[in-house]
């Protein structure tokens, strides 16, 4: 089984216009910090909580032209659902380089808004990461007066490929005697490895995990490294890791982490990713494909005759 995870780091920038942050409204960039790939297109909304008789708002982003272009703004729920026409503006579509400027008013009312203002659509240009700043904001009243808000800015990293897997290793999982056996969290083409913490989960009434432990790739990474089993002595079902390099950031092709498990009762149990961020040498995150595993136990012991007479005792 396969999925696509993005993994995500907040990046929070705050701007104000002079008034006590307890008074102003607020308009954040949302998701925060967003991560695209290849052919996709991002939207990304601008947020607005609190901002109570509002009539108009004018907005100027700034982004790396560089990384991304915009390819569409337009006006959210908040103009949407307004209960007068409104009026909306992508001001400079014909001519922007390295800013959005953006304009809208309600005709005829105002509202006490929350939600998106605008929503802005992106396309990648060029593998990278671009600031999402809001260089000027201004919220008006009934009055046309200014209202007092905080600005949250954000950020959009783009990829042009995805090259990195995380998956279960082995894909055939052996017991051994005793019941146990080891399965490796494996990365491939990491270029510029720095970390990662995940999460995944199992059926406890099938497996429980007895240790963990730095698998041969980290281990090979030429520097200390921090490892922490996060849920240790947890029976909730899942494994939580937490693993950085201390010193260097290498690029990695192997089995970071190794588990081990102990047999419980006859039966499968998947083990599906829960949660999983990889990071690179910057402490940005890695996109990353994932693919979930299968696991059989059975713990009965059968014999099957081999050359010489001989007996060989196997565990599936």
């Amino acid at each position: 089984m396969r999925k696509f995870l993005i993994t995500s780091v907040t990046l929070v920038l705050l701007s104000g216009l002079g008034w006590g942050a307890c008074e102003a409204a607020t308009v954040q960039v949302q998701p925060t910090h967003a991560i695209f790939v290849g052919t996709d297109q991002q939207t990304v909304d601008f947020v607005v909580a609190d901002a109570p008789d509002l009539l108009g708002v004018s907005l100027t982003i700034q982004f790396d032209p560089a990384v991304v272009t915009p390819v569409s703004a337009y006006p959210g729920e908040v103009l949407n659902q307004a209960t007068c026409p409104a009026f909306f503006s992508w001001v400079n579509d014909d001519d922007f380089v390295d800013t959005i400027v953006l304009d809208m008013a309600l005709l005829g009312c105002t509202e006490n808004a929350a939600g998106a203002l605008f929503s802005i659509d992106f396309e990648g240009v060029a593998s990278g990461t671009t600031d999402l700043a809001m260089i000027d904001l201004q919220l008006r009243d009934g009055s046309n007066d200014p209202i007092p808000v905080e600005g949250i800015n954000g950020s959009l990293t783009y990829y042009e490929g995805v090259l990195a897997n995380l998956r279960f290793q082995p894909e055939n999982v052996l017991f051994e005697e005793d019941g146990t056996c080891e399965i490796c969290l494996n990365l491939e083409n990491v270029d510029d490895f720095l970390g990662m913490s995940v999460n995944f989960q199992f059926d406890p009434t099938i497996l429980l995990p007895v240790s963990v432990e730095a698998g041969p790739a980290l281990s090979a990474a030429g520097c200390p490294f921090y490892l922490d089993w996060l849920n240790q002595g947890s029976v909730d079902g899942t494994v939580g890791v937490d693993v950085a390099l201390l010193g260097c950031h290498v690029p990695m092709d192997g089995d970071v982490i190794c588990i081990t498990f102990q047999g419980q009762s006859y039966g499968t149990t998947s083990l599906d990713w829960l949660n999983v961020q990889v990071r690179d040498g910057e402490n940005n995150p890695v996109p990353v494909n994932l693919f979930g595993g299968e696991v059989l136990y059975d713990p009965v012991v059968w014999v099957e005759p081999v050359e010489m007479g001989d007996l060989k005792a196997r565990y599936r």
